[in-house]
């Protein structure tokens, strides 16, 4: 029911709520089974079956459709949402990793926030 959702959203071109719904899901669904707790690890499995940062980027560019940099600059600009976000609501920490140190930080760690309407590039 929440991928219909996020699927009509996208085809309506409502592309911030469709991430929403997309990044939310396992919130929504949380307590209830899923076809992928057979594969998720827990604690006890020392971080097996952890995602790497690399895997978790491509979900993440997958998951909320990301597109060209031209256009996604746009989109972070005019509402200050970025892949960063999108992938920390999703609790997708390979992303986040992956964004949070490829490139992404400045030096000492500190990350590039930015406010709404002022392209980081600009």
């Amino acid at each position: 029911m929440i991928d219909a959702k996020v699927e009509h959203l996208f085809t309506l071109g409502l592309v911030f709520e469709a991430r929403v719904y997309a990044g939310m899901k396992h919130w929504f669904m949380r307590g209830l089974p899923s076809s992928s707790d057979n594969m998720k690890g827990d604690a006890s499995d020392g971080g097996a079956c952890a995602v790497s940062a690399k895997e978790g980027l491509a979900a993440a560019i997958e998951m909320f459709r990301w597109r060209g940099e031209e256009e996604e600059a746009e989109e972070t600009s005019r509402s200050g949402v970025d892949l960063l976000f999108w992938s920390a609501i999703a609790d997708n920490l390979g992303a986040v990793r992956a964004l949070a140190t490829d490139g992404n930080a400045y030096p000492g760690g500190r990350l590039k926030f930015h406010r709404p309407g002022k392209h980081l590039g600009r």
